[in-house]
């Protein structure tokens, strides 16, 4: 009876050892579990998967690797099943290992050794296509990483180019508004340096300094704090607006003031940006282009636009016809009457010195037809033209004595007619009538250019009534 005693406390006690251990293991294990959750789930490896799935992101030869390399273990896997399951007598290590020959293109080396009556027909098209597949992914995979190797070396024996310290201009972006962008800079010998996420071979390569990859992280390598001017034109407005207020926390650092100019695709946008960043200036492409398209609507040519003050001047060529609004106008009453700027006329007969073509040409020059006119104007300008809705000029009285010399008059006359647009018979006989008045319709900078041109020949005194 002790024996069975002693016999049954031994093995409760084996029992509640066993159960012990196995309590114990079981807590070992949950913590073990709890350590590893704890550690994929800390910031610092949540914060180095955001980098890798940015640095995945920053080239686009990564991303086209690892999806090559995917494709290749998914149809190693895929193709060693099925030789595995079809062709009689071989092992795992044997399918595994044929399915690498067929992944690198060993079509012939694999079919050549095994015995055509134990492999399917249908195993042996999957297996070669297989291989054609591998080609166009896997092979072309190797084809990128021989690239990237090359061009690193190439690299290397690349000159860099210093950095500007400051007052320069920092371009974000390089897509087409970019590139156009770039090259004007270039062409005005302005210090500047191209951020953006990928690189392009273009001739700017070896010219201008040149940072390329995640535009944010790259932004703080090009003295930000001390640049003159930030062009942010990506394509994405909020990546463009990121940079911008990044640009403004650099320069308040160091008490300086900073040019921004952001490229955004809605109105509203802008609006909201205006108030945001109120030292900025945003474009709106798709407004700008309306104005543009608006401009094109009168019937003249647009030959470019830009923002001016936070408004959009348009750059329009006319053609003067017959019935236009501005034939027999001289430039003075287009320019104050319509409120734009005559920066370029060609004429269509040529004057007595031969020349046909003038750059900011003289106030005096009347329109006629076949004239070309470049202006400067805005949407409301370019409506007032199109309806001879001419801003109304004041009334000046001219009284003018007879001069010393009356050979002046002839003279006197012509410059009364240049300036003040009025007839050259009425001109004429003014000066054939002396002592005597005159009023005229004129704007302020054409009446004291009156004054000024006729206080030389003869006594005057204009004023406005």
């Amino acid at each position: 009876m002790e024996c069975v005693e002693n016999d049954f406390t031994t093995s409760k006690s084996y029992l509640e050892s066993e159960k012990y251990t196995e309590q114990n293991k079981s807590s070992q294990l949950n913590r073990i579990a709890h350590q590893v959750q704890t550690i994929t789930a800390s910031k610092f490896w949540q914060h180095k998967w955001q980098q890798l799935i940015i640095w995945f992101q920053a080239v686009r030869s990564r991303r086209l690797i690892f999806l090559g390399l995917v494709t290749a273990v998914i149809l190693m896997i895929t193709s060693s099943v099925v030789l595995y399951l079809n062709v009689p007598n071989i092992s795992w290590q044997k399918a595994i290992s044929t399915s690498m020959i067929l992944l690198l293109g060993g079509y012939g080396d694999v079919f050549g050794g095994l015995q055509e009556d134990l492999v399917p027909l249908w195993v042996s098209i999957f297996s070669l296509s297989i291989t054609l597949i591998s080609l166009l992914f896997l092979l072309g995979v190797v084809g990128l990483i021989a690239d990237s190797i090359l061009s690193s070396k190439f690299a290397f024996f690349k000159r860099s180019l210093p950095l500007p310290k400051r007052d320069h201009i920092i371009l974000i972006g390089f897509g087409r508004l970019g590139q156009r962008i770039a090259d004007l800079l270039y062409k005005l010998k302005l210090p500047f340096v191209i951020v953006s996420e990928n690189p392009h071979d273009c001739d700017l390569a070896d010219k201008v300094p040149w940072l390329t990859g995640n535009i944010i992280e790259e932004l703080s390598k090009v003295n930000l704090g001390l640049a003159k001017s930030i062009l942010s034109v990506t394509d994405d407005q909020m990546l463009n607006l990121e940079a911008a207020l990044l640009a403004r926390d650099a320069s308040q650092k160091l008490n300086r003031h900073i040019n921004l100019a952001i490229r955004t695709y809605d109105r509203y946008f802008s609006e909201n940006l205006a108030e945001l960043l109120p030292s900025s200036q945003s474009f709106c492409a798709y407004a700008l282009s309306a104005e543009a398209f608006a401009g094109a609507a009168f019937g003249e040519n647009m030959l470019s636009l830009f923002r001016l003050n936070q408004r959009t001047v348009l750059v329009a060529e006319y053609v003067i016809e017959t019935d236009d609004t501005l034939v027999g106008k001289n430039l003075s009453q287009i320019s104050y009457g319509y409120t734009v700027v005559p920066i370029y006329l060609k004429k269509n007969s040529p004057k007595a010195d031969g020349h046909t073509e003038f750059f900011m040409p003289s106030d005096d020059e009347v329109m006629k037809v076949g004239d070309r006119l470049t202006l400067l104007a805005s949407i409301s300008g370019l409506r007032r033209i199109e309806l001879g809705n001419l801003h109304s000029p004041k009334q000046w009285q001219l009284r003018a004595k007879p001069p010393l010399n009356s050979s002046v008059l002839l003279d006197a006359g012509n410059k009364l007619k240049n300036i003040s647009g009025c007839d050259l018979e009425l001109a004429r006989r003014f000066m054939e009538s002396l002592p005597a008045a005159i009023e005229l319709p004129m704007y302020d900078v054409q009446a004291y250019r009156l004054g000024q041109a006729l206080m030389r020949l003869l006594p005057i005194k204009i004023y406005p009534l």
